[in-house]
């Protein structure tokens, strides 16, 4: 993540005025809270999948939820010390997005940071007034039509919230960029993020009929980057102080999800799982042959606390374990080497035949 805010001696300056939400972010020590796929908009480039938008559904990073005690439960899970809240636009439900921010302050602590983001559609002065109310710390706004970024305005005048302006870069969008961060810096914005402009299969075919292209890795649009640069520049030269961050895709996918797989990895993996170096969690399930040899031994190595029953008729171990069971165990059944994310439910990746 760059961060460009001045220029002295023809040099980049840069200041720790990161906004908070994304300092947490880099380390992934923020859940995902998805608090409604309603949305008073159908923005082009929206990137959310179609299972989610213009759903009225809630999901807690890749968990779906139905309750505020599963969205405690998963977030306990992930070992944050924060949340973002999201959409479709959390704004579109007032009341629920109230009750979550309150229910994580009251259970996590006054220090649990929480940001959210909206299109400024819904955003009234007493609504604003209600989430600082609630604990909201940080909100971004994503003016979605011309007019919409006055909501920083009354955000900045009507609660003690951080306030800032969260857009997509997209490709020959820089007189636009520069309009919004005058504006911040006018007003007193706290700071703006320029998302580098994601394809994902919700708005591809949208992408591609504007006439965008994919860029080199398939991930991005094409001129993105290049064009968040270009506007950063532009906002150098002319002196914009209001911080100004550039978050690329490949940020997101190698660095925030992945840490923030590994830390709900080590705070919920089970005795027989591996946390694996990007996060995901392994173990070696058993498929056991019924002889009788053969339960008298795996019923040896479950009261040695080397394997464990899965309730299913087949048992689990660490992969570590391997060796040990295939010298107790020979030919009592075959192992599958098996990958997964840290959801609950684990959502499986791969499982691979090791032999008996």
């Amino acid at each position: 993540m760059l961060r460009l805010i001045g220029r002295e001696d023809r040099g980049l300056l840069t200041r720790p005025s990161m906004a908070r939400g994304c300092e947490l972010c880099f380390p992934g020590q923020k859940s995902v809270i998805f608090i409604t796929g309603l949305c008073g908009d159908s923005c082009y480039y929206c990137p959310v999948s179609r299972h989610r938008l213009y759903h009225d559904v809630m999901y807690v990073n890749e968990r779906k939820v139905g309750s505020l005690e599963e969205i405690v439960e998963e977030v306990t899970r992930s070992g944050s010390t924060g949340a973002s809240i999201t959409g479709g636009d959390p704004l579109a439900k007032p009341e629920r997005t109230l009750e979550v921010i309150m229910m994580l302050k009251s259970v996590f602590g006054e220090s649990f940071h929480i940001h959210l983001y909206t299109s400024g559609r819904y955003a009234t002065q007493g609504l604003l007034k209600s989430l600082d109310n609630a604990g909201l710390d940080e909100i971004r706004f994503h003016p979605t039509l011309p007019g919409l970024e006055k909501r920083v305005e009354t955000a900045l005048r009507n609660t003690s919230m951080r306030v800032g302006i969260e857009v997509p870069g997209i490709p020959g969008s820089e007189n636009w960029l520069l309009s919004l961060a005058r504006y911040l810096d006018s007003v007193g914005g706290h700071f703006m993020n320029v998302n580098e402009l994601e394809v994902s299969e919700a708005n591809i075919n949208q992408l591609a009929s504007r006439g965008f292209k994919t860029g080199p890795v398939g991930v991005v649009v094409k001129g993105s980057r290049e064009t968040i640069l270009r506007f950063m520049e532009m906002a150098l030269e002319e002196g914009i102080r209001v911080p100004i961050h550039y978050c690329p895709a490949s940020f997101k996918d190698s660095i925030q999800t992945r840490f923030r797989m590994m830390r709900t990895g080590w705070s919920s993996h089970k005795i027989y799982e591996r946390v694996e170096d990007d996060g995901t969690v392994s173990w070696v399930e058993i498929t056991p042959q019924q002889t009788g040899k053969c339960r008298e031994v795996l019923s040896e190595l479950v009261d040695e606390g080397i394997i464990f029953p899965s309730g299913k008729g087949w048992f689990l171990t660490h992969p570590e374990a391997i060796g040990y069971v295939r010298e107790r165990a020979s030919g009592c059944g075959e192992l599958f080497l098996v990958r997964a994310h840290p959801t609950e439910p684990r959502l499986l990746i791969e499982k691979n035949l090791l032999g008996p």
